[in-house]
């Protein structure tokens, strides 16, 4: 049975699959805009191999399923798309986790940044978030090898969400290793939504949310940042921190409507829950023309 990509093809009409070789670029198509002439030319954002239609010329199957797009059989590289693996990619040399990382498939992050690094202030812009996103971090030992309980020494990064957040169409099949973490996971498989969240939770996530609302509390210095939510029994979600800082990274009361990329705990907030007291690096907008992929 093919399993279905999870939001979009890569169009490249000048391109075949060769294994081990990668692309550059590539129009990103959904089903809907799929058009006759791009059959043969559809390719996995993750893996690259083959993709087709289906069903082909409808919108949706005789079972009334919605079109999506599927791996072809006869080409099957290790792909979390069509496997959908409990646990993410491991490396069988660091060799090969080096070359992941010098193509740009591959980002180790060894921390975010948790003070606003040297720099002219100013309001931030939607793609310029801050004066430094992403800077050259420590060698790192990382987890992710084929054997249990080897580890690789990998070239890492200290990064802001504002950075993750450029070109982040690009980045969301990229595999990360989160401060931390044990294994390497394509980033739209890391993101949580805030929506349905219920409990605390002591472990350091990547969650997004929509915003609800923005305004100062009172008699303090932080501004609450309300954002979408649905789980039964907790009174709102937000996030909690300096207006002074949520004004730099562009989050004021305009910002309703738009997504917030988040990295942290979850705590208690009296009836509700939020994310509080986040460094420079743990949060940002993510820009208006990326929201597709996470609606």
């Amino acid at each position: 049975m093919a399993n279905s990509t999870d939001k979009y093809a890569l169009y490249l009409p000048d391109w075949s699959h060769t294994p081990g070789e990668y692309p550059v670029g590539g129009q990103r198509v959904t089903p809907s805009e799929y058009l006759p002439g791009m059959e043969r030319h559809l390719f996995c954002p993750e893996c690259f191999a083959p993709l087709f239609r289906s069903p082909k010329g409808r919108d949706r199957s005789s079972a009334g399923k919605s079109a999506y797009f599927a791996h072809t059989r006869s080409v099957r590289p290790p792909c979390s798309i069509r496997t959908k693996p409990t646990e993410g990619r491991r490396y069988e040399n660091e060799e090969e986790a080096r070359k992941a990382i010098e193509d740009g498939r591959l980002v180790i992050l060894s921390e975010f940044m948790q003070d606003r690094p040297e720099g002219p202030r100013g309001e931030a812009g939607e793609y310029d978030q801050g004066p430094v996103e992403d800077m050259e971090g420590p060698l790192a030992s990382v987890p992710i090898a084929r054997h249990r309980g080897e580890s690789f020494l990998l070239p890492s990064r200290i990064s802001t969400i504002a950075g993750m957040c450029r070109n982040f169409d690009e980045n969301f099949d990229k595999y990360f290793v989160m401060p931390g973490a044990q294994y390497a996971v394509p980033l739209r498989k890391l993101l949580f939504s805030v929506e349905d969240v219920s409990e605390p939770n002591a472990v350091p996530r990547l969650y997004f949310g929509k915003i609800t609302g923005h305004h100062q509390l009172w008699t303090s210095a932080k501004w609450k940042t309300a954002l979408q939510h649905s789980a039964p029994g907790v009174g709102d979600f937000c996030l909690k921190l300096r207006g002074s800082m949520q004004a730099e990274k562009g989050i004021s009361k305009d910002s309703v409507g738009r997504f917030l990329l988040m990295f942290g705990p979850v705590t208690i907030n009296g009836s509700g829950l939020c994310l509080e007291n986040l460094g420079y690096g743990e949060f940002a907008l993510l820009p208006q023309q990326y929201e597709y992929l996470l609606e």
